[in-house]
């Protein structure tokens, strides 16, 4: 099958050695020239590296697209069989330096490691980094190294066996598997949703799938730097420093930091051999500090940390870092209501607007570089200034946080624990404690990191500070097994990993488990919307309607969310016509909730007339959803500041399928991103409809109170204005402000509510920002037939702007171009009658062909 995207990873260039006065630390990506077989059987074939066995299947033609259709069902075997891996590589001027190092980025996951015949390096964790000492080993030439991956399911039930106990792990599609209710998923330093969730397939990989490379020296190297701010506002700002060198030779050094282009501190000194770290401190005047997306630049400091030798350069270590603090805030309300959960950035604090992260694939080496840019660049242009990394998955790539960086994204990073029991047994615990230190030290320069968390739903799971809920049982376990369990829980996400955040980290942020109240407070002994972060699950899950959202306002929300099917040109690239029924074989496998389809059809049915043509339904999924979701961030900003974060359930997807994400595995937005993108702007106007009243609400996010008139306006679905008024408005800084409440009736002065929309249009010298509120349910509403027209003209710099009008109201207008919706600044939008619209089109279509491929989907077609 052809995809659009090309998810192929950029090929790594074969270095040879570098050497001289610059850079004496000399590196050789191994990155060619790799085969793979099944261990011991049968014939070599050609493999890339990064990669996984699965790629390397498919790619020699052994496989088809496990994406395609239900081909996953039969690609079970391959994670039951251990496979292995080959190379070969010269190394000229490696013999005889004093540090001769192989270094695995990562290795998943379970791989013995052997360099021309001997087993050199044994890995359990496809999370950590791995180096192994080979200077006794390597060759000039023709150097062979061989890398075994043993069956993940195998050592997994080896695994399980040895403890005891099996885990509970609700998403480890152990039936799909072939191993009945064996579930393995826990036991292993794995990503979780390789195991299946309801969101994805179950596709259990092994591979070298992050880059290879040699390392070598002979003087010193730096290993490690750290730098972070102690304190800092426009005029000053107090800056650490921690530099560890590893010294071969023995000697005097000069170790210079560099900042924003400057010297800003300097050792000369006798180093002894093996690991040196050095701290200072330093200080800069007048900083550009670095603020979230909409509420500053994102300003970032070039940082080197330049080592050298008698006037020689040995080695550069060079990376960006931005200047500011940021903490999670955690105040008891005045009143004994409960205590705040918000961050607080340079000072202030902050409304976190954003989504929950999963990985990209379930392949990850073929994520590009451009499509993480794509992803990013897309929270960014839908006004987010938070990623919450889910723990099913994993500690990203670098790219991934310095694109954060660049763009303003804080990060809440999650250790990778999700919706399972682990095991306490020392190995296990060690093998976290590394896990550990290396993603944390590896991550904590990058100024988008915001808060490390224990883990995702663990503690809701076992709420293990609650009582025994059965006579000699706990939680399905007996007793002396529960206390086995809850002992593993509380050495993992509240002795160990805190103590590293605490030993590695400035700032020292964690949060031991999310959802959470607090800190061994028993679940039930306190209302949870008014401590911690919630995860609200109730629409959805219980089926409770979307104004749910404005009755329990949570301190913050960092999941909920509500799913819809993937655009028809998406779902075209795993289907066949026959498939094209949302209950088909196909379509089903496709959609992982158990109560998926028959949920989105429920709410459907609430709020809008069920469609029957299969296209229709997909598009009036995504409205369902955007129009939910949106309500759900307008209920959490109108209560702000007791609540102070939206992050929905989720932005991405790591295949076609049906979910709750806002962008589709081929990178096309859903209407929930262009929804988000509105409903996230730094000054919102939010009306709030209960029972006979209207309230008028202005959102701000930014720091100064925000002045201007708000113009009311009642117009017919044809055009005609019915009513109008308006006020002047002074909003607080950082708030929810109420402006005025209206009596619905007084508003519509008769008027056909099936038939009329309130424009509620806010004009100052921030914001100029348009909201529509229907007086009923859409499904209730008499929708016109409009005439929608095209215009088009170059946009210069590969674009197009297409402008959209129209004669009478058209709801939800989708535009698409050849087949494709979800490739435009802006879409599935509200156009009022006799109003235009300007969206733009990344194209290098000339403007007549781009007039002849565009097409358009509004809400009342979907009722024919």
């Amino acid at each position: 099958m052809k995809k659009m995207r090309i998810f192929a990873a950029a090929t790594a260039l074969l270095l040879g050695l570098t050497g001289g006065h610059a850079q004496q630390v000399q590196t050789r990506e191994l990155s060619r020239g790799w085969s793979f077989r099944q261990l011991n059987l049968g014939a070599w074939a050609e493999a890339v590296v990064p990669g996984t066995v699965h790629q390397d299947l498919l790619r020699n033609g052994s496989i088809e697209d496990p994406f395609y259709r239900t081909n996953e069902r039969d690609l079970q075997w391959i994670d039951k069989f251990d496979w292995e891996y080959k190379t070969e590589f010269d190394a000229p001027g490696a013999v005889g330096k004093n540090r001769v190092f192989l270094c695995f980025d990562g290795l998943d996951t379970y791989a013995a490691v052997y360099l021309n015949g001997q087993q050199v390096l044994s890995t359990d964790n496809m999370f950590r980094r791995y180096r192994a000492d080979v200077k006794t080993l390597v060759r000039e030439r023709g150097n062979e190294l061989r890398i075994v991956f043993a069956s993940p399911v195998r050592m997994g039930i080896d695994k399980l066996t040895a403890y005891g106990i099996p885990l509970k792990a609700n998403q480890d599609n152990s039936e799909m598997g072939g191993l009945g209710p064996v579930k393995t998923a826990p036991f292993n330093r794995k990503a979780g949703y390789h195991y299946g969730w309801d969101w994805g397939p179950r596709l259990v990989t092994s591979g070298i799938w992050r880059p290879v490379r040699l390392e070598c020296w002979d003087a010193a190297r730096v290993e490690d730097d750290y730098i972070y701010t102690r304190s800092c506002d426009d005029r000053r700002a107090v800056m650490g420093a921690e530099v560890t060198l590893d010294v071969a030779e023995p000697g005097e050094y000069g170790v210079e930091i560099r900042f924003g282009g400057k010297s800003v501190a300097r050792f000369d000194e006798e180093f002894a051999a093996g690991k040196n770290t050095l701290k200072t401190e330093f200080t800069v005047k007048s900083p550009r500090l670095w603020w979230p997306n909409g509420m500053g630049e994102p300003y970032l400091y070039d940082t080197q940390i330049v080592l050298s030798r008698a006037g020689e350069t040995v080695d550069v270590r060079s990376h960006k870092t931005g200047v500011r603090t940021v903490g999670l805030v955690q105040r008891d309300d005045p009143d004994g209501n409960g205590r705040s959960f918000g961050f607080e950035v340079n000072g202030r604090m902050l409304f976190m607007k954003g989504a929950n992260w999963i990985p990209n694939d379930n392949f990850l080496p073929r994520v590009t570089p451009e499509y993480m840019d794509h992803m990013i660049s897309a929270a960014r242009d839908a006004n987010m200034n938070m990623l919450r990394i889910w723990g099913g998955g994993t500690y990203e790539d670098k790219l991934f946080y310095e694109l954060c960086d660049a763009y303003g994204i804080l990060v809440w990073q999650d250790f990778m624990f999700a919706c399972s029991n682990v095991p306490g047994d020392e190995a296990f615990l060690e093998n976290v404690r590394e896990e550990a230190v290396d993603n944390v030290t590896r991550l904590r320069n990058h100024p988008c990191l915001a808060l490390w968390c224990g883990n995702n739903e663990i503690e809701i799971l076992w709420r293990p500070w609650n009582a025994t809920n059965k006579p000699g049982m706990k939680g399905g376990y007996p007793i002396a097994q529960a206390e086995t369990l809850t002992k593993a829980y509380i050495d993992i996400f509240h002795e160990l990993l805190p103590a590293v955040v605490r030993e590695y980290t400035h700032e020292k942020t964690y949060w031991h488990s999310s959802p959470s109240p607090g800190e061994k407070i028993p679940w039930g002994s306190v209302e949870v919307t008014r401590y911690g972060d919630v995860h609200n699950w109730n629409v959805w899950h219980k089926r409770l309607p979307f104004e749910h959202y404005d009755d329990v306002p949570p301190r913050f929300a960092s999941e909920y969310g509500f799913q819809s099917f993937p655009e028809l040109a998406t779902v075209k690239s795993y289907t066949l016509p026959e498939d094209w029924d949302i209950e088909s074989e196909v379509m089903a496998a496709h959609q992982r909730s158990k109560i998926g389809n028959g949920t989105i059809t429920y709410y459907m049915d609430w709020y809008y007339k069920v469609p029957e043509r299969f296209e229709d339904i997909l598009y009036m999924s995504q409205v369902l959803q955007a129009e939910g979701i949106k309500r759900g961030i307008e209920a959490h900003r109108r209560n702000m500041p007791w609540c102070m974060g939206s992050l929905y359930w989720q932005i991405n997807d790591c295949w076609p399928v049906a979910s709750w994400s806002s962008i589709d595995s081929f990178g096309r937005w859903k209407a929930l991103h262009y929804f988000a993108a509105k409903a996230f702007e730094n000054v919102i106007v939010a009306p709030y409809m209960h029972g006979d009243s209207l309230d008028m609400f202005v959102i701000s996010d930014l720091a100064r109170p925000v002045k201007g008139r708000l113009e009311l306006t009642l117009v017919d679905f044809d055009g005609r204005t019915v009513g109008s008024r308006s006020l002047n408005v002074t909003a607080g800084a950082n708030t929810s402000t109420l402006v005025k409440s209206f009596d619905v009736g007084e508003l519509l002065a008769g008027a056909d509510k099936s038939h009329t929309v309130l424009v509620c249009r806010l004009v100052s010298r921030d914001a100029d920002y348009t909201a529509l509120h229907y007086f009923d349910k859409v499904k209730n509403l008499d929708l016109p037939s409009p005439e929608v027209r095209f215009a088009v003209r170059e946009g210069g710099e590969g674009r197009c702007i297409v402008e959209v009008s129209t004669d009478k109201l058209a709801k939800n207008v989708a535009v698409s171009y050849e087949g494709v919706t979800g490739i435009f600044s802006d879409n599935y939008f509200d156009l009022l009658p006799g109003g235009k619209r300007e969206i733009v089109l990344r194209t290098a279509d000339a403007p007549e062909k781009v007039l002849a491929g565009l097409t358009c989907m509004t809400l009342e077609k979907t009722y024919k």
